[in-house]
Protein backbone atom coordinates (compact mmCIF):
# COMPACT_ATOMS: atom_id res chain seq x y z
CA UNK A 1 0.00 0.00 0.00
CA UNK A 2 1.24 3.44 -0.86
CA UNK A 3 0.62 4.56 3.00
CA UNK A 4 3.41 1.23 4.58
CA UNK A 5 6.54 3.44 4.38
CA UNK A 6 4.34 6.06 5.84
CA UNK A 7 3.01 3.49 8.64
CA UNK A 8 6.33 2.00 8.96
CA UNK A 9 7.92 5.00 9.70
CA UNK A 10 5.59 6.14 12.41
CA UNK A 11 5.68 2.81 14.24
CA UNK A 12 9.40 3.01 14.32
CA UNK A 13 9.12 5.88 15.68
CA UNK A 14 6.43 5.00 18.25
CA UNK A 15 8.97 1.81 19.43
CA UNK A 16 11.65 4.22 19.94
CA UNK A 17 9.90 7.04 21.85
CA UNK A 18 9.55 4.15 24.31
CA UNK A 19 12.84 3.86 24.80
CA UNK A 20 15.54 6.72 25.85
CA UNK A 21 19.41 6.03 26.21
CA UNK A 22 19.86 8.56 29.25
CA UNK A 23 23.74 9.58 27.54
CA UNK A 24 22.61 10.61 24.96
CA UNK A 25 21.59 14.70 24.38
CA UNK A 26 19.34 15.81 21.42
CA UNK A 27 20.92 19.41 19.43
CA UNK A 28 18.63 21.03 16.56
CA UNK A 29 20.64 24.07 15.65
CA UNK A 30 20.74 25.88 12.37
CA UNK A 31 24.58 24.97 11.21
CA UNK A 32 24.02 26.02 7.46
CA UNK A 33 22.14 28.37 5.95
CA UNK A 34 22.10 32.10 6.75
CA UNK A 35 21.29 31.40 10.74
CA UNK A 36 24.80 28.87 10.84
CA UNK A 37 27.36 31.29 12.53
CA UNK A 38 24.56 31.67 15.52
CA UNK A 39 23.55 27.82 15.83
CA UNK A 40 27.06 26.87 15.55
CA UNK A 41 28.27 29.27 18.28
CA UNK A 42 25.62 28.21 20.58
CA UNK A 43 26.96 24.39 19.53
CA UNK A 44 30.31 24.80 20.98
CA UNK A 45 28.44 26.15 24.15
CA UNK A 46 26.60 23.15 24.09
CA UNK A 47 29.12 21.08 24.28
CA UNK A 48 30.78 22.90 27.13
CA UNK A 49 27.60 22.49 28.92
CA UNK A 50 27.56 19.15 28.53
CA UNK A 51 31.35 18.42 29.73
CA UNK A 52 32.23 17.09 25.88
CA UNK A 53 35.68 18.81 26.04
CA UNK A 54 36.40 16.87 29.04
CA UNK A 55 38.27 13.79 29.40
CA UNK A 56 36.11 12.11 31.52
CA UNK A 57 32.87 12.88 29.90
CA UNK A 58 29.61 10.57 29.45
CA UNK A 59 27.35 12.06 27.69
CA UNK A 60 27.08 11.92 23.77
CA UNK A 61 25.72 14.95 21.84
CA UNK A 62 23.32 14.39 18.77
CA UNK A 63 23.37 17.06 16.44
CA UNK A 64 20.49 17.56 13.77
CA UNK A 65 20.95 20.36 11.74
CA UNK A 66 18.09 22.68 10.15
CA UNK A 67 19.83 24.09 7.35
CA UNK A 68 18.31 27.39 8.46
CA UNK A 69 15.04 25.76 7.08
CA UNK A 70 12.04 25.57 10.26
CA UNK A 71 10.04 23.42 8.69
CA UNK A 72 13.12 20.96 9.00
CA UNK A 73 12.95 21.41 12.85
CA UNK A 74 10.33 18.91 13.09
CA UNK A 75 11.80 16.33 11.53
CA UNK A 76 15.08 16.65 13.83
CA UNK A 77 13.01 15.24 16.76
CA UNK A 78 11.73 12.33 14.85
CA UNK A 79 15.31 11.17 14.06
CA UNK A 80 17.30 11.98 17.19
CA UNK A 81 14.11 10.36 18.70
CA UNK A 82 14.42 7.20 16.60
CA UNK A 83 18.16 6.58 15.27
CA UNK A 84 19.46 8.24 18.77
CA UNK A 85 17.06 7.50 21.24
CA UNK A 86 18.13 11.01 23.06
CA UNK A 87 16.86 11.46 26.40
CA UNK A 88 16.09 15.56 26.02
CA UNK A 89 16.40 17.78 23.40
CA UNK A 90 18.04 21.50 23.58
CA UNK A 91 17.80 23.91 20.22
CA UNK A 92 15.34 26.18 18.44
CA UNK A 93 16.84 29.64 17.92
CA UNK A 94 14.48 31.12 15.90
CA UNK A 95 11.17 31.16 16.46
CA UNK A 96 9.18 28.94 14.21
CA UNK A 97 11.92 26.29 14.95
CA UNK A 98 11.32 26.64 18.12
CA UNK A 99 7.49 25.61 17.83
CA UNK A 100 7.79 23.19 15.31
CA UNK A 101 10.62 21.22 17.68
CA UNK A 102 8.18 21.93 20.47
CA UNK A 103 4.88 20.39 19.20
CA UNK A 104 6.62 17.56 18.01
CA UNK A 105 8.10 17.19 21.31
CA UNK A 106 5.15 17.03 23.21
CA UNK A 107 3.58 14.74 20.79
CA UNK A 108 5.97 12.05 21.31
CA UNK A 109 6.77 13.24 25.32
CA UNK A 110 10.48 14.17 25.35
CA UNK A 111 11.76 17.20 26.99
CA UNK A 112 12.71 20.44 24.90
CA UNK A 113 14.31 23.11 26.30
CA UNK A 114 14.27 26.12 24.01
CA UNK A 115 16.58 28.86 23.49
CA UNK A 116 13.91 30.90 21.41
CA UNK A 117 12.05 34.03 22.60
CA UNK A 118 8.90 33.47 20.97
CA UNK A 119 5.96 34.19 23.24
CA UNK A 120 3.82 31.24 24.97
CA UNK A 121 6.39 28.52 23.97
CA UNK A 122 6.12 26.43 26.82
CA UNK A 123 2.36 27.20 26.73
CA UNK A 124 2.56 23.77 23.95
CA UNK A 125 3.01 21.46 26.66
CA UNK A 126 4.24 19.94 29.75
CA UNK A 127 7.42 18.96 28.27
CA UNK A 128 8.44 21.68 26.55
CA UNK A 129 10.79 24.34 28.45
CA UNK A 130 12.99 27.41 28.30
CA UNK A 131 16.05 29.21 28.91
CA UNK A 132 16.02 33.03 27.36
CA UNK A 133 15.36 36.15 27.99
CA UNK A 134 11.91 36.34 26.68
CA UNK A 135 9.98 39.85 25.69
CA UNK A 136 7.72 38.80 28.54
CA UNK A 137 10.29 39.21 30.67
CA UNK A 138 12.12 42.44 29.35
CA UNK A 139 8.62 44.06 29.04
CA UNK A 140 7.79 43.10 32.69
CA UNK A 141 10.70 44.85 33.97
CA UNK A 142 11.05 48.09 32.00
CA UNK A 143 7.18 49.02 32.35
CA UNK A 144 7.81 48.57 36.03
CA UNK A 145 10.40 50.90 36.36
CA UNK A 146 8.68 53.53 34.17
CA UNK A 147 5.68 53.25 36.27
CA UNK A 148 7.61 53.15 39.78
CA UNK A 149 11.26 55.11 39.38
CA UNK A 150 10.28 57.27 36.48
CA UNK A 151 6.11 57.88 37.39
CA UNK A 152 5.40 57.91 33.90
CA UNK A 153 1.36 57.19 33.18
CA UNK A 154 1.21 57.75 29.43
CA UNK A 155 3.03 56.17 26.86
CA UNK A 156 4.27 56.24 23.17
CA UNK A 157 5.29 53.18 21.07
CA UNK A 158 7.20 53.20 18.07
CA UNK A 159 8.25 50.10 15.98
CA UNK A 160 9.41 48.39 12.95
CA UNK A 161 6.31 46.53 11.23
CA UNK A 162 8.60 42.65 11.55
CA UNK A 163 7.95 40.24 14.09
CA UNK A 164 10.36 41.76 16.81
CA UNK A 165 8.83 44.87 16.72
CA UNK A 166 5.56 43.43 16.39
CA UNK A 167 5.59 41.03 19.26
CA UNK A 168 7.56 43.52 21.52
CA UNK A 169 5.53 46.29 21.04
CA UNK A 170 2.19 44.48 21.55
CA UNK A 171 3.58 43.02 25.02
CA UNK A 172 4.98 46.67 25.91
CA UNK A 173 1.26 47.64 25.17
CA UNK A 174 -0.85 44.76 26.87
CA UNK A 175 1.32 45.69 30.19
CA UNK A 176 1.03 49.48 30.37
CA UNK A 177 -2.37 48.60 30.09
CA UNK A 178 -2.44 46.25 32.73
CA UNK A 179 -1.01 48.70 35.27
CA UNK A 180 -4.04 51.60 34.35
CA UNK A 181 -1.43 53.26 32.10
CA UNK A 182 -2.12 54.78 28.82
CA UNK A 183 -0.89 54.41 25.36
CA UNK A 184 -1.28 57.76 23.94
CA UNK A 185 0.45 57.52 20.44
CA UNK A 186 1.51 54.45 18.84
CA UNK A 187 3.33 54.59 14.87
CA UNK A 188 4.88 51.89 12.54
CA UNK A 189 7.30 51.83 10.37
CA UNK A 190 9.20 50.03 7.72
CA UNK A 191 12.19 47.75 8.93
CA UNK A 192 14.14 49.06 6.19
CA UNK A 193 13.16 52.98 6.92
CA UNK A 194 16.35 55.60 6.92
CA UNK A 195 13.94 58.51 6.87
CA UNK A 196 11.96 58.76 9.80
CA UNK A 197 10.81 62.07 8.97
CA UNK A 198 6.64 60.91 7.96
CA UNK A 199 6.57 58.22 11.18
CA UNK A 200 7.57 61.00 13.82
CA UNK A 201 5.53 63.68 11.85
CA UNK A 202 2.26 60.87 12.51
CA UNK A 203 3.51 60.02 15.71
CA UNK A 204 4.03 63.94 17.47
CA UNK A 205 0.63 65.49 15.12
CA UNK A 206 2.14 67.69 12.79
CA UNK A 207 2.17 65.56 9.92
CA UNK A 208 -2.21 65.65 9.15
CA UNK A 209 -2.37 69.24 8.60
CA UNK A 210 -6.25 69.18 8.60
CA UNK A 211 -6.78 67.90 11.73
CA UNK A 212 -5.66 71.18 13.00
CA UNK A 213 -6.74 73.30 10.77
CA UNK A 214 -8.12 76.02 12.53
CA UNK A 215 -4.57 76.33 14.42
CA UNK A 216 -2.41 76.23 11.23
CA UNK A 217 -4.08 78.70 9.58
CA UNK A 218 -3.72 80.77 12.81
CA UNK A 219 -0.01 79.90 12.76
CA UNK A 220 0.51 80.46 9.30
CA UNK A 221 -0.92 84.41 9.72
CA UNK A 222 1.42 85.09 12.69
CA UNK A 223 4.52 83.87 10.73
CA UNK A 224 3.42 85.90 7.90
CA UNK A 225 3.04 89.15 10.04
CA UNK A 226 5.95 88.47 11.84
CA UNK A 227 8.48 88.40 8.42
CA UNK A 228 6.60 91.35 7.34
CA UNK A 229 7.67 93.22 10.42
CA UNK A 230 10.77 91.85 10.51
CA UNK A 231 11.23 92.71 6.66
CA UNK A 232 10.19 96.27 7.27
CA UNK A 233 12.41 96.56 9.98
CA UNK A 234 15.32 95.40 7.27
CA UNK A 235 14.06 97.86 4.58
CA UNK A 236 15.00 101.07 7.15
CA UNK A 237 18.34 99.45 7.56
CA UNK A 238 18.80 99.41 3.70
CA UNK A 239 19.16 95.76 4.05
CA UNK A 240 18.46 92.78 1.67
CA UNK A 241 16.36 90.22 2.52
CA UNK A 242 16.57 86.59 1.50
CA UNK A 243 13.84 84.04 1.38
CA UNK A 244 10.69 86.58 1.55
CA UNK A 245 8.24 84.03 0.61
CA UNK A 246 6.75 80.91 2.95
CA UNK A 247 6.75 77.66 1.34
CA UNK A 248 4.12 75.81 1.61
CA UNK A 249 5.96 72.57 2.61
CA UNK A 250 8.03 74.34 4.57
CA UNK A 251 5.22 75.30 6.33
CA UNK A 252 3.94 71.86 6.49
CA UNK A 253 7.02 70.53 8.34
CA UNK A 254 7.21 73.71 10.77
CA UNK A 255 4.23 75.69 11.47
CA UNK A 256 2.65 73.33 13.95
CA UNK A 257 4.01 72.89 17.13
CA UNK A 258 4.41 69.31 18.20
CA UNK A 259 1.62 67.39 20.33
CA UNK A 260 4.54 65.55 22.94
CA UNK A 261 1.31 63.81 25.07
CA UNK A 262 3.21 60.87 26.74
CA UNK A 263 6.21 60.68 29.13
CA UNK A 264 8.16 57.96 27.54
CA UNK A 265 9.00 56.67 24.40
CA UNK A 266 8.76 53.12 23.89
CA UNK A 267 10.82 51.92 20.67
CA UNK A 268 11.51 48.19 19.54
CA UNK A 269 14.16 48.32 17.52
CA UNK A 270 18.31 48.66 17.13
CA UNK A 271 20.13 50.88 19.08
CA UNK A 272 21.32 52.46 15.47
CA UNK A 273 17.75 53.47 14.70
CA UNK A 274 17.51 54.48 18.10
CA UNK A 275 20.00 56.87 17.10
CA UNK A 276 18.41 57.69 14.15
CA UNK A 277 14.68 58.38 15.80
CA UNK A 278 16.55 60.86 18.59
CA UNK A 279 17.81 62.93 15.42
CA UNK A 280 14.84 62.84 13.59
CA UNK A 281 12.85 64.07 16.51
CA UNK A 282 15.24 67.04 17.12
CA UNK A 283 15.08 68.15 13.51
CA UNK A 284 11.15 68.14 14.51
CA UNK A 285 11.12 70.58 17.43
CA UNK A 286 11.63 67.42 20.06
CA UNK A 287 13.67 67.11 22.37
CA UNK A 288 14.74 65.88 26.49
CA UNK A 289 12.54 62.83 25.37
CA UNK A 290 12.77 59.82 27.46
CA UNK A 291 13.27 56.48 25.26
CA UNK A 292 12.69 53.19 26.30
CA UNK A 293 13.96 49.83 24.70
CA UNK A 294 15.06 46.06 24.82
CA UNK A 295 18.79 44.15 24.95
CA UNK A 296 19.49 44.80 21.32
CA UNK A 297 20.78 48.24 22.99
CA UNK A 298 23.55 46.86 25.00
CA UNK A 299 26.66 47.37 22.78
CA UNK A 300 28.93 49.59 22.90
CA UNK A 301 27.69 51.62 20.24
CA UNK A 302 24.75 52.68 22.38
CA UNK A 303 27.07 55.49 23.54
CA UNK A 304 28.41 56.93 20.93
CA UNK A 305 24.65 57.03 18.85
CA UNK A 306 23.33 58.80 21.75
CA UNK A 307 25.47 60.73 23.69
CA UNK A 308 25.91 64.05 21.77
CA UNK A 309 22.16 64.21 22.32
CA UNK A 310 22.10 63.84 26.09
CA UNK A 311 18.61 62.28 25.91
CA UNK A 312 17.10 59.85 28.77
CA UNK A 313 17.73 56.44 27.67
CA UNK A 314 16.86 52.89 29.50
CA UNK A 315 17.07 49.46 27.82
CA UNK A 316 16.79 45.93 30.10
CA UNK A 317 19.40 43.20 29.76
CA UNK A 318 20.22 40.32 31.69
CA UNK A 319 24.07 41.11 31.08
CA UNK A 320 26.00 43.86 32.92
CA UNK A 321 28.66 45.31 31.04
CA UNK A 322 30.32 46.40 34.18
CA UNK A 323 29.59 42.97 36.22
CA UNK A 324 33.03 41.41 37.06
CA UNK A 325 31.68 38.55 38.05
CA UNK A 326 30.56 37.10 34.56
CA UNK A 327 34.32 37.59 32.87
CA UNK A 328 35.61 35.55 36.16
CA UNK A 329 33.54 32.48 35.32
CA UNK A 330 34.61 29.15 34.67
CA UNK A 331 32.73 29.13 31.48
CA UNK A 332 33.51 33.31 29.76
CA UNK A 333 37.29 32.03 30.73
CA UNK A 334 36.78 28.70 29.08
CA UNK A 335 35.35 29.79 26.43
CA UNK A 336 37.70 32.77 25.48
CA UNK A 337 40.27 30.24 26.00
CA UNK A 338 38.74 27.60 23.37
CA UNK A 339 36.86 29.84 21.24
CA UNK A 340 39.44 33.16 21.03
CA UNK A 341 35.81 35.21 21.56
CA UNK A 342 33.35 36.56 23.88
CA UNK A 343 30.39 34.57 24.92
CA UNK A 344 27.56 36.10 24.36
CA UNK A 345 23.68 35.65 26.38
CA UNK A 346 23.31 33.20 23.45
CA UNK A 347 26.15 31.57 23.83
CA UNK A 348 25.58 31.49 28.27
CA UNK A 349 21.93 30.56 27.73
CA UNK A 350 22.90 27.59 25.51
CA UNK A 351 25.80 26.30 28.11
CA UNK A 352 23.40 26.63 31.41
CA UNK A 353 20.55 24.73 29.41
CA UNK A 354 23.34 21.47 28.72
CA UNK A 355 24.28 22.03 32.25
CA UNK A 356 21.26 21.97 33.67
CA UNK A 357 20.12 18.52 31.65
CA UNK A 358 23.49 17.07 32.53
CA UNK A 359 22.74 17.86 36.33
CA UNK A 360 19.62 16.12 36.44
CA UNK A 361 20.44 13.75 34.23
CA UNK A 362 23.35 12.34 36.80
CA UNK A 363 20.76 13.25 39.24
CA UNK A 364 18.64 10.54 38.77
CA UNK A 365 16.34 11.57 35.41
CA UNK A 366 17.13 8.26 33.95
CA UNK A 367 14.20 8.36 31.59
CA UNK A 368 12.34 10.97 29.40
CA UNK A 369 9.33 11.29 32.16
CA UNK A 370 11.60 11.78 35.17
CA UNK A 371 13.89 14.24 33.64
CA UNK A 372 10.66 16.27 32.62
CA UNK A 373 9.64 16.10 36.72
CA UNK A 374 13.39 16.80 37.77
CA UNK A 375 13.11 19.58 35.73
CA UNK A 376 9.94 21.07 36.49
CA UNK A 377 10.62 20.82 39.60
CA UNK A 378 14.00 22.17 39.88
CA UNK A 379 14.12 25.20 41.40
CA UNK A 380 17.19 27.58 41.78
CA UNK A 381 20.60 26.94 40.76
CA UNK A 382 23.83 29.21 39.57
CA UNK A 383 24.17 30.68 36.09
CA UNK A 384 26.67 32.11 34.44
CA UNK A 385 24.71 35.77 34.70
CA UNK A 386 23.48 34.80 37.86
CA UNK A 387 21.14 32.66 40.00
CA UNK A 388 18.67 30.74 37.42
CA UNK A 389 14.80 29.38 38.63
CA UNK A 390 12.89 27.59 36.96
CA UNK A 391 9.04 28.82 37.20
CA UNK A 392 5.70 27.37 37.29
CA UNK A 393 5.55 27.80 33.21
CA UNK A 394 8.33 25.69 33.21
CA UNK A 395 10.89 29.29 32.12
CA UNK A 396 14.18 29.67 33.50
CA UNK A 397 13.86 32.88 34.94
CA UNK A 398 17.46 35.35 35.42
CA UNK A 399 18.60 38.66 37.39
CA UNK A 400 17.41 41.03 34.92
CA UNK A 401 18.87 44.58 34.93
CA UNK A 402 17.88 48.48 33.71
CA UNK A 403 20.53 50.10 32.18
CA UNK A 404 21.00 53.77 31.20
CA UNK A 405 23.72 55.68 29.88
CA UNK A 406 25.71 58.06 32.43
CA UNK A 407 28.64 60.18 31.34
CA UNK A 408 29.24 58.21 27.91
CA UNK A 409 29.30 54.91 30.02
CA UNK A 410 26.34 52.10 29.83
CA UNK A 411 25.37 51.49 33.92
CA UNK A 412 22.94 49.83 35.84
CA UNK A 413 20.36 51.87 37.67
CA UNK A 414 18.43 48.57 38.60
Amino acid sequence: HHFAAQAESSIQLIQSSQSADANVIGAILPLTGKNASIGQHALNALRMGLGLNKPDARLRLAIYDTQSQPEMASAGVDKLVRDDKAIALIGGLSSKEAVAIAQRAETIGIPFMGLSQKSGLTQIGDYIFRNSLTAEMQVDQMVQFAFEKLSAKRFAILYPNDTYGVEFSNIFWDHVLARGGQITAAQTYDPKENDFTTTIQKLIGTYYVDARADEYKARIEEIKKAREEKEEKNKKKNKQVKNKNLREHEAEEAILKPIIDFDVLFLSDSGKTLGQVIAFMKANDVSKLTYLGTNIWNTPDLVKRTAAHQENVYFVDAIDPNDSSIRQSAFFKDYVSEYNEEPTLIEMQAYESAKIMKDQITSGGSSRELLANKLRSMGRSSGVTGELRMSNLREIERPIHIMSIDRSLIKTVQ
